[in-house]
C-alpha cells in the first residue's frame, strides 16, 4: 500500500482517500474487514493506538492509490475443538499442592484427563476429572525436583479421546534454596598499594535450578 501523504485527504467520516494519484514509499498495513455503510475497507496500521481510531482507520473502496505489488491473504479456520491449559502455564515453576486447571469448548465432553510425565516420557501420574469441572489436584511433594510435561485430553462417556491439548512443560521446585558464601583472604598481598590490590575475594554458590 502506498504511504499516506500530506496531499491526501481524510474525510470527516474517517475514510482515507488519495487525491494525488501517486504511489510513494513502501508502507504496509493490514486489511481486517469492511464497512459497506462507509463504502470502505477497515485497516489496521502499525503506528500504535494513538493513530486513527485506536490504531484502525478506513480506506475508500475506490481509492485512487490502489494496492501495492505484494498482497497476502491469511485465512484462519474455525476452531471447533479448543483445549486451553490455565494452570500451570507453559514453563511455570510450581511447588507443594498444586491445582491443575483447563477449559474447553467441547459440548460432548464428559471427562478431562491430565497426564503428567517426566522428561524421559515415563508417566508420573494420571488424574481424571469426571465432573467436568476441568480441575484436579497435583501433589508435587511426592515428586523429585525437575522438568515435567503435562497433557490434557477431553473424553466422552465411553472414555474415547475427543481432543488433546498441545504438550506443555513445567518445573517442580520443592527443595529449599541455598546460598553459600566463602571469603578468601589468603591471596591478599598487604605490601601492594591499596588502590591496586585485591582486598577481598568472595565466591558464591547457589542451589541449582532444574
Amino acid at each position: 500500500m502506498s504511504s499516506l501523504k500530506k496531499t491526501d485527504q481524510c474525510e470527516q467520516s474517517g475514510v482515507y482517500k488519495s487525491t494525488s494519484n501517486r504511489r510513494e514509499g513502501g508502507h504496509a498495513i493490514s486489511i481486517v474487514g469492511y464497512d459497506d455503510s462507509k463504502n470502505a475497507l477497515i485497516i489496521r496500521n502499525r503506528w500504535g493506538v494513538d493513530w486513527g481510531e485506536n490504531g484502525f482507520s478506513y480506506i475508500d473502496y475506490k481509492d485512487k492509490s490502489g494496492f501495492g505489488n505484494q498482497t497476502w491473504l491469511f485465512e484462519v479456520p474455525a476452531m471447533n475443538s479448543v483445549i486451553s491449559m490455565e494452570s500451570p502455564l507453559d514453563r511455570d515453576f510450581i511447588s507443594g499442592a498444586f491445582s491443575l486447571k483447563s477449559t474447553n469448548n467441547i459440548s460432548s465432553a464428559a471427562k478431562v484427563r491430565y497426564t503428567v510425565v517426566r522428561a524421559d516420557q515415563s508417566v508420573v501420574a494420571t488424574y481424571v476429572d469426571d465432573e467436568k469441572a476441568s480441575s484436579a489436584s497435583l501433589d508435587t511433594l511426592s515428586m523429585t525436583d525437575g522438568k515435567y510435561q503435562i497433557r490434557v485430553e477431553v473424553l466422552d462417556r465411553n472414555d474415547r479421546t475427543l481432543a488433546q491439548s498441545t504438550h506443555q512443560y513445567f518445573y517442580v521446585v520443592n527443595s529449599e534454596p541455598e546460598l553459600n558464601i566463602a571469603l578468601n583472604i589468603a591471596g591478599i598481598d598487604s605490601a601492594k598499594e591499596l588502590s591496586g590490590r585485591i582486598e577481598l575475594e568472595v565466591s558464591a554458590k547457589t542451589s541449582s535450578v532444574p
